[in-house]
């Protein structure tokens, strides 16, 4: 059943539907160039800044993406940054922490939509019918709270006053590292400065594991051979939690990197430790099969680090590889098996 004390009520509603058709009337993506070029909005209610970036300059997509705290601007950085192409790893997607408004044709609305557009007393035509979707890293997307819609409104009537600023002055979002970033003052009016991006420094040290399990299967006689991808995926198709959010499971994998032959998988929740879980298999796959591989592919950084008292102990050189291609044609088996939402 919904959620009634989160349903938006009509006068919030067609506020928010106000802000988008005059977000949508000015048309900022014709006039902000770049989608990397960010502007932040302090929310006057929580003080959280949101991070937010217009889209639809390649016409792939128009609207607003607005990416809250520290979290959803390092969900930012993360597929912006990223070496691999969002289209040849899917899990990017499912990392996003932000709020998107989007502005599309009909056939694109689901019934949520359609019944927000009918009590906000809209019309539409084209691709003018905006939607607006919450994304939340794991979880299947859904439609923003009552709080989240009112940071939606402001970041959209910002961004309404910062495509005015870049129509007078193309430079007016440039800064070498720091963003305009826009408060509402006591009068009510938005006032702007520029301030410094969220630091991106790690509050917690990333654990690293024991190596006492190594210990033991170091020392029995085992068959050192091949090279093995180990990573974490999502899986393509949803679960229920307890409170009933639909989330999407994550999935532990190795494979052997030649063959591509997968070698074990664990489904795992969000509430488990994916490193530990990882680490788990792959040890498990070693006792099972007696073989110890001579290289281990991992997908970035931290999971080299996390596992490196292991790999050392066994004498088993890790490596960083971005794109585990073993393990992304295996996903991409299980997509056309899981399509769409479970």
């Amino acid at each position: 059943m919904p959620d009634k004390k989160n349903e938006i009520v009509p006068p919030d509603l067609r506020q928010l539907f106000d802000q988008a058709d005059a977000f949508y009337e000015k048309k900022p993506w014709t006039i902000i160039d770049n989608d990397r070029d960010l502007y932040a909005v302090v929310d006057p209610r929580t003080g959280e800044t949101s991070y937010c970036c217009v889209v639809g300059q390649n016409h792939e997509m128009t609207g607003l993406f607005a990416y809250p705290g520290q979290r959803g601007y390092r969900s930012y950085l993360k597929i912006q940054n990223s070496v691999i192409p969002p289209e040849l790893d899917p899990d990017l997607a499912f990392e996003q922490l932000c709020l998107v408004t989007e502005f599309t044709s009909r056939d694109h609305l689901d019934a949520k939509d359609k019944r927000m557009i009918k009590d906000a007393g809209r019309k539409y035509s084209g691709e003018a019918f905006p939607r607006f979707v919450r994304f939340e890293p794991g979880f299947y997307p859904e439609r923003p709270s009552i709080e989240e819609t009112a940071t939606i409104k402001d970041c959209l009537e910002v961004g309404i006053l910062v495509a005015q600023g870049v129509e007078g002055d193309s430079g007016f979002l440039r800064h070498p590292d720091r963003v305009r970033t826009w408060r509402r003052s006591s009068n009510g009016d938005w006032t702007d400065s520029w301030e410094p991006y969220p630091s991106m420094e790690e509050t917690i040290a990333p654990a690293e594991a024991d190596p006492a399990p190594a210990q033991a299967i170091k020392n029995q006689k085992l068959t050192r051979h091949g090279e093995w991808d180990a990573g974490t995926i999502f899986f393509p198709g949803t679960l229920k939690s307890e409170d009933g959010r639909r989330f999407f499971p994550r999935l532990c994998v190795i494979a052997d990197r030649e063959s591509g032959r997968i070698l074990t998988q664990k489904l795992i929740d969000n509430s488990e430790d994916s490193h530990l879980a990882l680490l788990g298999l792959f040890l498990g796959v070693i006792e099972s099969s007696r073989v110890i591989p001579r290289k281990l592919h991992l997908r970035d950084a931290a999971t080299v680090k996390f596992f490196r008292p292991v790999t050392a102990s066994l004498e088993v050189q890790a490596v960083e590889t971005p794109l585990l291609q073993s393990i992304m044609e295996f996903r991409e088996g299980l997509e056309s098996t899981f399509s769409g939402p479970g």
